[in-house]
């Protein structure tokens, strides 16, 4: 029996649910704007450099003794859950998970005596994230690091040193000033911080790394450790 698990909640396993069906209605989609020029054939597309969420939607059957319990079961489980982004994987893509959100109402629909159906829509991210690319790893000075996806990721390091410290990655630098014992770079949310501390203040530069697909060279000079969480992510 398939089913999808969200925010650590199992379909079938702690709600007594299986899905019968999964349907992608809008995969993601760049974010491109068609400009019309006067005396100009043909539009000018701008890249706004990003990609639109799509949404995923299961048909989902519950078998049970007590439809009542079950259906005030699963809509408190689930739409507790839904209003913000958490993960959300299924048995159809295994090795992979979505950030998604429950933004629609779950109606339950009795069919038998004991019998229910009901589709629980998602609003998700536009990623699809490989569970391989989410372990911490230590880095060795000057290697590589190999991205197998064909999109870049946004990964996440944390520098274990003191003073002034520069991460190298692809050949751009990094430089960080005045670390005192750790400081962690988070190239999702564009943020450098130490646990709950703002440390934007150290960092000087305004882009964020990333790692391209294939090969990435990353280094840095000063005395430190680096571990990376390289977040490989696909379409």
């Amino acid at each position: 029996m398939n089913s999808f698990t969200f925010d650590g909640i199992n379909s079938l396993t702690d709600l007594g649910v299986y899905v019968q069906k999964k349907d992608v209605f809008s995969s993601a989609s760049p974010d491109v704007t068609a400009q019309t020029v006067p005396g100009r054939s043909g539009d000018l597309l701008i890249d706004n450099g990003r990609w639109k969420n799509g949404k995923i939607s299961y048909t989902c059957a519950i078998l049970t003794t007590d439809f009542e319990a079950a259906a005030r079961k699963i809509r408190a489980a689930l739409a507790s859950r839904g209003k913000t982004y958490r993960k959300l994987a299924d048995t159809y893509d295994t090795g992979y998970f979505r950030l998604a959100a429950i933004l629609s109402e779950i109606k339950i629909t009795q069919n038998k005596f004991q019998d229910g159906i009901f589709t629980v829509e998602f609003n998700s991210k536009p990623f699809r994230y490989s569970e391989a690319g989410q372990t911490e790893r230590a880095l060795t000075n000057g290697g590589t690091v190999t991205n197998a996806e064909a999109f870049s990721s946004e990964p996440y390091f944390r520098i274990v040193g003191s003073g002034s410290i520069v991460l190298t990655v692809n050949g751009v630098q990094y430089p960080l000033s005045s670390v005192n014992g750790y400081i962690e770079l988070d190239s999702e949310i564009q943020d450098v911080h130490k646990g709950t501390s703002n440390e934007n203040a150290k960092a000087n530069f305004l882009s964020f790394p990333t790692l391209s697909p294939g090969s990435n060279v990353i280094s840095w000079t000063g005395s430190a450790s680096v571990y990376m969480i390289p977040r490989w992510r696909t379409l």
